[in-house]
């Protein structure tokens, strides 16, 4: 994907949650999810393993369209859920020029629910 477009959106049961350069999106991606599925990707180098993020890979069942949870579509496999994910769609987060995600770990840390220490290393800026 990174040679056929400029621009990538990643959608999670038919939603919006993360838009961007395709390299800032594949070198610096900010969901959960999107970060779960470069980790998923096979790599065939030492370079491209060296790239790859560390996120697992998501677990659990997909919710059911037809039935969509509330809050952030992905709480309920996303390894970093926190309280508000459950209840409250998120917003989207600038990350960087023309990169948005839409996730609460992005948020700054006042608007914050859950306390700064659950936050992933890479989502403390």
């Amino acid at each position: 994907m990174r040679a056929f477009a400029n621009h990538v959106g990643i959608l999670y049961l038919g939603r919006l949650i993360e838009t961007g350069p395709t390299r800032a999106l594949f070198e610096r991606p900010a969901h959960p999810y999107t970060r779960s599925l470069l980790a998923a990707v096979p790599v065939v180098s030492d370079e491209e393993e060296a790239l790859k993020p560390r996120e697992p890979v998501a677990e659990g069942e997909v919710p059911n369209p037809a039935n969509m949870p509330g809050g952030c579509v992905f709480h309920t496999r996303c390894p970093h859920v926190m309280a508000i994910c459950r209840s409250q769609i998120p917003g989207p987060e600038q990350v960087g020029p023309e990169h948005v995600a839409h996730c609460h770990l992005l948020r700054p840390l006042e608007a914050q629910a859950a306390p700064f220490a659950q936050m992933p290393q890479e989502s403390r800026g």
